[in-house]
């Protein structure tokens, strides 16, 4: 007969994410709170204050024409990045010789900062809306290229002479064997591609050309109105954890078999 469970008393610690999460959430944002009610308030505005802020920015038009201008910047930065490295880093891993010509630029490319860019990219785009495409595409291309170059390299060498037994087509073995066994490492480009995208869209409206959200951040640093700078930086915060975790749960929908 099996020994009856030994109870040791206590409540057991919580370990749902959400709850940890949140857990965290609520102390940082009560450190936050206490500290800006500190000497610190005149820096750093408590927690209240911000997002009191947040709300009037969010009922206001000119935050939403400013968020559209960063949106359909963002939105084709990103579909440049995803389409060209995805598409460029499954050709690139397909060819060994390709990818051996180009891996020392890729790997810079991704180590690169975006400051030593800033003067070629205004020379080359101007100060519209293409200089700020192209930041935000350069912040994100080459780790997404870097990441699915490893993952179509990474392909194991059996399934696809497997496929050339059963006679699959070309096309048959990239879509139905290269690409899913890729798609982890593909889909992990991407969510930090994805993160890197803000970074970059953040940098080309605060540094190379004011507008958008930035504008409004920068113009609230200039009128020294700082609940309205953390509550702008809460925007970029939020629009990227988003972004992130939405390419989370795409991956843990497609990429069931890992």
């Amino acid at each position: 007969m099996p020994d009856p469970p030994v109870m040791t008393g206590g409540t057991p610690f919580p370990r749902s994410p959400l709850v940890l999460r949140l857990g965290s959430l609520l102390i940082i944002g009560g450190i936050w709170e206490v500290a800006g009610r500190t000497t610190l308030g005149e820096r750093l505005p408590p927690l209240s204050r911000v997002i009191s802020q947040l709300v009037t920015e969010l009922g206001t038009a000119e935050f939403w024409n400013a968020a559209a201008i960063t949106g359909t910047a963002l939105g084709l930065g990103l579909g440049v990045s995803l389409l060209g490295g995805i598409v460029f880093g499954v050709v690139n891993g397909a060819l060994a010789w390709l990818e051996r010509s180009t891996r020392v630029f890729a790997r810079a490319m991704v180590a690169l900062p975006l400051a030593p860019m800033i003067p070629i990219l205004i020379s080359m785009f101007g100060l519209g809306t293409s200089v700020r495409v192209a930041a935000i595409t350069v912040f994100a291309l080459p780790i997404i290229f870097e990441y699915t170059t490893a993952g179509v390299r990474a392909t194991d060498r059996s399934l696809t002479a497997m496929a050339r037994v059963f006679h699959a087509s070309r096309w048959m073995t990239y879509t139905r064997v290269i690409l899913p066994s890729a798609a982890p490492s593909i889909l992990a480009g991407v969510r930090l591609g994805v993160g890197r995208s803000v970074v970059g869209m953040v940098v080309a409206e605060l540094v190379i050309v004011s507008t958008g959200l930035g504008a409004l951040l920068r113009r609230a640093q200039a009128l020294f109105v700082p609940e309205a700078v953390f509550a702008y930086v809460l925007v970029f915060l939020g629009v990227g954890l988003l972004l992130v975790r939405g390419i989370g749960l795409i991956e843990k929908r497609t990429v069931f078999w890992t």
